[in-house]
């Protein structure tokens, strides 16, 4: 491993050097011996300070080791002192132990297959809630098309006579109230279809929002 290098400064013209020839790189001048010094005595600082460290790691894994060994150990010695009566009452306690981490772990596997199964259940009410709703606001003669943008943003797109379309959304969105599985936080909007086809920009001409 390579040692850490600490820097010598000229005191001539204060360039900082890395390297051991023990000279500035900048104005050519030599370190005097005390700086020399002092930057070997940082340098194997540095190098005991690592390998304290490493050292101070090592008999910690050691003492853990030594720690385990004894627990386990420790184990033996106390089953091996059991009367046969005590170690089949053991046996016993330990195999129901492992019959109730199955039965929790199978409890804990049901409970969450149930869970995904209602959350796709609603998906897919949601979902065919959704095409309902397509179906009753694409029947309206101003509605040329509608389309669910996200799960809480329906846009129709009509044409654009120049009058505010709110009450059309307000209307959009007394439809989606027909349906228990779309209410909260659902929003209509009303937009320019004319320029959506032609600019592919979405030009709002009312909105509401659904309660």
């Amino acid at each position: 491993m390579a040692q850490e290098q600490h820097p010598i400064i000229c005191p001539r013209c204060h360039a900082e050097s890395f390297d051991n020839s023990w000279k500035c790189w900048r104005c050519g001048k030599r370190f005097p011996y005390a700086l020399r010094f002092r930057a070997r005595a940082n340098q194997g600082e540095a190098q005991r300070s690592r390998s304290g460290c490493l050292a101070l790691l090592g008999r910690a894994f050691l003492a853990f080791v030594a720690l385990l060994t004894l627990v386990v150990v420790l184990g033996q010695a106390r089953l091996a002192m059991m009367t046969p009566d005590e170690r089949a009452e053991f046996d016993r306690k330990q195999a129901q132990k492992a019959v109730e981490r199955e039965a929790s772990r199978m409890a804990e596997a049901e409970t969450k297959r149930k869970a995904q199964q209602a959350t796709a259940a609603l998906d897919s009410e949601r979902e065919a809630a959704r095409q309902a709703v397509l179906g009753k606001v694409k029947a309206e003669p101003v509605v040329k098309d509608a389309i669910w943008t996200s799960d809480r943003m329906l846009k129709l797109g009509v044409l654009d006579d120049g009058t505010p379309r709110d009450g059309l959304a307000m209307y959009g969105c007394g439809i989606v109230s027909d349906f228990p599985e779309l209410k909260g936080g659902v929003s209509v909007q009303v937009i320019d279809i004319i320029k959506l086809t032609r600019d592919s920009k979405w030009i709002k001409l009312g909105e509401s929002r659904c309660r």
